[in-house]
């Protein structure tokens, strides 16, 4: 069975002129402040932003996990901190700076 979708409700309120302007001003703004951050500041932006929530699997060997498990040990972290934080952190310094912010 297919459910129909509900119509949406037109906009009440037209946007203001000042807030159409202004839009490509703040995009632009939120391109240029990744670009300057340093790659901890872009971490700790990023990390703040919104709820958590499960993005994908990893998948891998008994060997990788074996890695993964001794690895997480000898640094006394969770293994979901281990590999977050060397997955972010070298997303950040390859890419971060031509990824803007969302919010």
């Amino acid at each position: 069975m297919v459910k129909k979708r509900e119509p949406q409700q037109a906009r009440t309120e037209p946007i203001s002129d000042e807030d159409y302007l202004e839009a490509p001003a703040k995009k632009w703004e939120q391109e240029a402040d990744a670009a300057l951050m340093s790659v901890e500041e872009r971490l700790e932006h990023r990390e703040k932003q919104g709820p958590k929530r499960s993005l994908m699997p990893i998948y891998g060997n008994e060997e990788h996990k074996n890695l993964i498990d001794k690895a997480a040990k000898a640094a006394g972290v969770s293994k979901q901190k281990l590999l977050r934080d060397v997955l972010y952190e070298g997303l950040e310094q390859r890419y971060g700076r031509d990824v803007p912010f969302i919010k």
